[in-house]
């Protein structure tokens, strides 16, 4: 399925009403969807919207145009929960995220080696502890 804007995607859907909205609309399954901008998002959909939820053990792969790589679960159309983010660059943030920002204890390291682990709110670092 190729969209107005130029975004396709592949996979299995299912075509009906929602379950919570009963609204006729497409509701997906699993697939990959290449986005016209050049990223790429391989996972499961809920409602039109990227979902991969660690109660599922459903983790999702976004791969960036840029060469960022992303590795974990997604609620609403955005990282949250726990997640591996590698930056072109070569760093590599492992923790919590919400609303696609780190939130909650996690650790990044450098390209050099260099580790910070902590605690972050809304993806600034607030604490050397996890809460």
């Amino acid at each position: 399925m190729t969209y107005a804007n130029g975004n396709k995607l592949e996979g299995h859907f299912y075509y009906g009403p929602f379950i919570r909205g009963g609204a006729y609309d497409f509701y997906y399954q699993f697939g990959t969807m290449y986005y016209n901008n050049g990223d790429r998002y391989e996972g499961r959909f809920c409602e039109g919207k990227r979902c991969a939820y660690r109660h599922e053990h459903s983790e999702a792969m976004m791969y960036y145009f840029n060469g960022d790589i992303y590795k974990g679960y997604w609620k609403d159309d955005k990282r949250d929960g726990y997640g591996v983010m590698k930056w072109s660059d070569g760093s590599v943030y492992e923790g919590e995220w919400k609303d696609d920002m780190m939130h909650g204890c996690g650790k990044i390291v450098s390209p050099k080696g260099k580790e910070k682990k902590g605690y972050w709110s809304n993806g600034v670092k607030v604490s050397r502890k996890c809460h």
